[in-house]
């Protein structure tokens, strides 16, 4: 066992002479070592409590991090539909009363678009992915 010497304030001291006969320690020294004991086991648990905040934080972010992906992957999904439809399926502008026509057409094809876009982003769980990423900004708009 090692001897050795702290330098207490007179008021420390004396508080702590006190506590020890109070609570029926054998010597000031035993009540100091075992407070010491007791502060060094707190700071193991207190850094036990500190890594644990820090792993909830680092799987929020996670989370966080798999919704902006989603979104990107939604993003890149729709460019990329939307790139092959204005390349291959646009036909030049109608003349005439062939323009009402060719509206209806344009929505039917934008429905088989959005189906397109559904299909190919995560084998058709756009629907999911949307609603949570809705459900993330209403809570956030909260």
């Amino acid at each position: 066992m090692a001897t050795r010497s702290f330098r207490f304030k007179d008021e420390l001291m004396k508080a702590a002479t006190e506590t020890a006969k109070k609570r029926g320690y054998k010597s000031t020294n035993a009540f100091v070592a075992e407070a010491t004991q007791n502060e060094i086991e707190r700071g193991t648990s207190a850094m036990k409590e500190s890594e644990e905040r820090v792993a909830a934080t680092i799987a929020a972010l996670s989370r966080e991090m798999r919704k902006q992906n989603n979104a990107l992957q939604i993003q890149i999904a729709l460019q990329d539909a939307l790139i092959k439809y204005l390349l291959t399926c646009i036909p030049e502008p109608p003349e005439g009363d062939i323009l009402e026509g060719n509206r209806a057409r344009a929505r039917l094809r934008y429905e088989k678009f959005i189906r397109s876009v559904t299909h190919n982003l995560t084998g058709g769980n756009l629907k999911t992915i949307l609603a949570e990423l809705m459900t993330d900004a209403e809570r956030a708009g909260s």
